[in-house]
């Protein structure tokens, strides 16, 4: 195996890493969908590495949860956390990462995909709340959109602020991995 594949599968391994343990920093709300922290840790790993390391490791933590190791929100898995009231939620961390990491180049592209992506997965994990818990999208909107826009907001400005740092550091770092950690 090449250094350079070493490397990536570290970065994928690391950044599951990252998305298990920002699932554990959740604050319950009333409304069932706890605040965690994956929405911003899911959209900046992409727009830093790039859609296949962000989708890929959004997949492996999705297996991870499926095979019931404990990675989700509350230290919860299982497939019927996937299939549960926040299932909806979890499924569009895939579209949250993959449309955040195709976007390229200028700031503006980035605000863009990763605003659209963001509420994306709001608006998907109200929808698969409203149909799970039989409720009407209205409701399932005041519990599960509405209150999370405002940090939302905050996190879109996190991630396109630290996003080209993340991706110039990994541009370092993975150009000495392909130089064998030369001079």
């Amino acid at each position: 195996m090449s250094r350079k594949n070493t490397f990536q599968l570290c970065l994928l391994a690391l950044s599951t890493a990252l998305i298990i343990v920002s699932s554990q920093l959740a604050v319950p709300l009333p409304g069932g969908v706890p605040f965690t922290l994956q929405t911003l840790v899911i959209p900046l790993i992409a727009a830093a590495f790039g859609w296949q390391l962000g989708t890929g490791a959004v997949a492996l933590y999705l297996l991870l949860g499926a095979a019931g190791l404990p990675v989700f929100s509350g230290a919860s898995g299982g497939i019927a956390v996937l299939f549960g009231p926040n299932g909806g939620f979890l499924w569009a961390f895939l579209p949250l990462a993959l449309i955040t990491g195709l976007a390229k180049g200028k700031r503006f592209y980035l605000t863009l995909a990763a605003g659209i992506a963001l509420f994306l997965q709001l608006l998907l994990g109200a929808a698969w709340l409203a149909w799970i818990s039989h409720l009407p999208f209205a409701a399932a909107a005041n519990a599960a959109i509405w209150p999370f826009l405002p940090t939302t907001l905050a996190k879109l400005a996190l991630v396109v602020a630290l996003a080209p740092r993340l991706r110039g550091i990994f541009a370092v770092y993975a150009g000495k991995v392909s130089r064998g950690y030369q001079k």
